[in-house]
């Protein structure tokens, strides 16, 4: 699995969270876990979040973007600005459209 790939796969999988705790949160469906009672506010809170974090998994993982990030890093790493055991962690494929 690529790097496009895994960040729509968790895009889709925060969709799915975001959408269920809209459902709760819009339906006032009753939640307790170990007893305590979670306030239907909470999904409104988890809602954003999801939906927020569903957003980035799918516009990151455009290939694109993934390139431009590793480009810059390959150019952070030549020029000194990144320790060089970090710099070769910096994906190898990319290295050649910088």
């Amino acid at each position: 699995m690529n790097a496009t790939s895994y960040a729509r796969l968790a895009g889709a999988v925060f969709a799915v969270v975001a959408l269920l705790q809209l459902a709760r949160a819009l339906a006032g469906w009753s939640v307790a876990f170990e007893g305590t009672a979670i306030p239907v506010w909470a999904s409104w809170i988890a809602c954003v979040v999801a939906g927020a974090l569903a957003w980035l998994g799918v516009t990151v993982g455009s290939p694109a973007l993934i390139a431009a990030c590793s480009c810059r890093l390959v150019r952070q790493a030549q020029s000194g600005a990144i320790p060089l055991s970090v710099s070769s962690l910096v994906a190898v494929p990319f290295f050649d459209r910088c």
